[in-house]
């Protein structure tokens, strides 16, 4: 039977050399691309195997499906999601429009691809194009670089919970010689790049060996490995390269460092502890939640839905008011938990709004209009998962990878800004967030108090920490990700999965 390929990002690079490549093995293919037809060469490109859709726009997504029903296109045999896109230059010059199209094209675009093309595809191969951006900061296209690691945990988890059912990997290439770094802005040698043609090559046989995720060659390879696991002091020097001239700032007490903070999700959990931790240190904390606070534990709340693209502007807008400010802590989080396939799409666009569009969107126009104050600080909220993985939540996962690696690159080039960053991994925590979305029966008793991860996050901002995993056991396991995700992914399956996809299930 003639195996039928699906390829995004098919007329330019990588794309157009695996349609080449699957058309001279006689599958049939459907390629999908921005370009109109008329542009395309006739040989590989035709209205029986050209699907025109622009993954920028929301329509993109019904637009693959009526062409595939049209066709007939019932099963899929391989889905390879290669389109994606670039932007290069400092993280103060990256405006909204550039941020919302990176996310949109490289990530959601493809999670929503993802979730319509699964029932088609039962049995047969998913194949993401991620790049070795994804382990290493990029303070240059911090953006892209998290895209891409987004799209990395995303199908780590999603591997885990489909387990085999539906092969799930991502092909990480490095530098490839394509058309993406000119129209990023980026001015790079790129006649030195791997030629597409030979990565394509490389990428269609790893996938006719059905074998996992990979990163293409070894120099990337040792750039994987030492980008994922050295971080500790690959991250470090980096930023120390990009230092500014000055003395070195002492490091101070809290109440010295964050005189004024800005802290969204503040209304429950971690975010309302380290609220009122930092109101004890002396500080005026402006809250900013979807729910209302109670006035005596604000100076000020900003009350707005962090899944609206347009929040980002109503905080900022609050900011102006205030001046800069001396810490900006990005709490606020939501989740989406059981079988991927039977979440709804529009759940899976929230939680990517939430927990990492906005506060992009935020820091970027905070780092642009100058309102985090010189010797101030950020700090990211992400997950315990970025290390172990979260089956039946794989669009949460992605989220909190993108977020460590802007994370990550705003801490290189905060040297060049003047400002410190903070990345935060907790684990099981005390709070309504986790009662909502842990497997039901779950020890509540073992999750750690959010005053406890509270007053740890206030001490690594005193002490200019780059991360923090609270508690000995989170910090345990994260080890056990990173240096054995095997053993990890099993009980993470095991133990929040399967309970999980019960329970959706039977219902709740």
């Amino acid at each position: 039977m003639t195996p039928h390929v699906l390829i995004t990002g098919a007329t330019d690079g990588i794309g157009r050399s695996l349609a080449g490549l699957y058309a001279a093995d006689g599958a049939a293919l459907t390629l999908v691309g921005r370009r109109p037809l008329a542009e395309l060469s006739a040989g590989l490109f035709s209205d029986r195997t050209y699907c025109q859709a622009d993954l920028a726009e929301p329509e993109a997504v019904g637009t693959v499906l009526s062409f595939l029903d049209q066709l007939g296109g019932d099963r899929l045999d391989t889905v390879i999601l290669n389109a994606g896109i670039g932007w290069v230059g400092p993280l103060d010059a990256h405006g909204p429009a550039d941020i919302e199209k990176l996310v949109t094209v490289n990530l959601a675009a493809t999670i929503a691809l993802t979730h319509a093309l699964l029932p088609r595809l039962s049995g047969g191969q998913l194949v993401l194009i991620g790049s070795v951006a994804a382990a290493l900061p990029c303070p240059s296209y911090a953006v892209y670089a998290a895209t891409k690691a987004a799209l990395d945990g995303f199908a780590r988890s999603l591997s885990i919970e489909l387990g085999g059912r539906t092969r799930v990997r991502i092909i990480h290439p490095g530098a490839t010689r394509t058309g993406m770094h000119k129209k990023a802005g980026a001015n790079l040698p790129v006649h030195r790049f791997q030629p597409a043609a030979d990565v394509a090559a490389r990428i269609k046989f790893l996938i006719e060996r059905r074998s996992g995720s990979h990163v293409l060659g070894w120099p990337n390879m040792a750039i994987w490995s030492l980008g994922r696991r050295f971080g500790q002091v690959i991250d470090p020097a980096m930023r120390h390269v990009n230092r500014l001239p000055a003395k070195r700032r002492r490091a101070g007490r809290v109440s010295d460092a964050a005189q004024t903070a800005v802290v969204t999700g503040a209304a429950g959990g971690i975010g309302r502890a380290l609220t009122r931790r930092l109101a004890m240190l002396g500080c005026q904390v402006v809250t900013v939640d979807v729910r209302p606070v109670d006035p005596r534990e604000t100076s000020r709340h900003i009350q707005t839905n962090l899944a609206e693209p347009t929040a980002y502007e109503t905080i900022l807008n609050e900011m102006r008011g205030i001046g800069p400010v001396s810490l900006l802590v990005h709490c606020a989080g939501t989740n989406s938990v059981g079988r991927f396939g039977e979440i709804d799409a529009a759940d899976h666009q929230r939680t990517l709004n939430v927990n990492l569009l906005t506060p992009m969107l935020l820091t970027g126009a905070a780092l642009r209009h100058k309102l985090i104050a010189p010797g101030g600080a950020v700090v990211f909220v992400s997950s315990l998962s970025h290390f172990v993985s979260y089956p039946g939540a794989s669009v949460y996962a992605a989220s909190k990878d993108g977020l460590t690696s802007y994370a990550r690159s705003l801490y290189v080039a905060g040297a060049a800004f003047g400002l410190d960053c903070l990345t935060v991994f907790p684990g099981p925590t005390r709070t309504e967030h986790a009662r909502l979305y842990s497997p039901k029966g779950a020890s509540e008793a073992r999750r750690m108090h959010p005053d406890v991860v509270a007053a740890a996050i206030a001490d690594a901002i005193t002490k200019r920490r780059r991360s923090l995993v609270p508690g000995k056991l989170n910090r345990a396991y994260a080890v056990l990700g990173r240096y054995w995700p095997s053993l990890t992914e099993r009980v993470m399956r095991r133990h929040v999965f399967e309970p999980l996809a019960l329970e959706n299930r039977l219902g709740k």
